[in-house]
């Protein structure tokens, strides 16, 4: 394997764990088509994650739901709730003057999650946006300023991720769509998707 590229199962498994976690309970038809994977490749992975002891499947009913063994990976983790905390009063700040909901997102791998937002705070909201909630890097506004500001090494190290990750048939075209307007979006300090695809 060369340096640095993510093997495409474990990504994978991640991910539909990711779902299974983050929904609570799914039929093995819903998370393969969540996880935008094949069913036969969906039922390998939910069986290797029930192995593994981080899912289980519910006694009455062909659903699976994650057990508590989930919490184990969160061990060591370093929460960052010191930009949650003193970023709260800045966006809630930012929404009464303008009236828009704004969100605190952080980038995690290929996706930007949400840590805080004030998407409850205003009737201009179309969706609510909870912590935890994930977009796919080029498919945010919040996603495309921080590939704006990347510097080189870490640039290129993400841009190998995402065209591994892409699994669209167009390998690497979102990614230089998004990063076509580097230059415009740095300037600016701000960039904007049409509504259904904004964070």
């Amino acid at each position: 394997m060369e340096k640095g590229i993510p093997i495409r199962s474990v990504s994978r498994a991640i991910s539909i764990l990711q779902e299974i976690n983050q929904m609570g309970s799914l039929s093995m038809m819903q998370i393969a088509r969540r996880g935008g994977l094949p069913y036969p490749t969906t039922c390998r992975i939910v069986q290797t994650l029930i192995h593994e002891g981080l899912v289980e499947q519910e006694p009455a009913r062909k659903y699976y739901r994650p057990t508590a063994l989930v919490q184990s990976l969160s061990q060591g983790f370093r929460s960052d709730s010191m930009v949650v905390e003193h970023g709260r009063e800045h966006i809630r700040d930012l929404t009464q003057r303008i009236g828009w909901p704004v969100s605190l997102t952080v980038r995690i791998g290929t996706h930007m999650v949400v840590r805080d937002s004030t998407h409850s705070e205003t009737s201009l909201t179309f969706e609510v946006y909870y912590p935890g909630f994930r977009l796919p890097l080029v498919d945010s506004a919040a996603g495309r300023v921080c590939l704006a500001n990347m510097d080189a090494m870490e640039l290129e190290q993400v841009v190998e991720w995402l065209n591994v990750a892409d699994d669209s048939g167009q390998r690497g075209l979102p990614t230089e769509i998004a990063l076509s307007n580097r230059e415009r979006i740095r300037e600016d300090g701000y960039d904007a998707i049409s509504w259904g695809n904004t964070i």
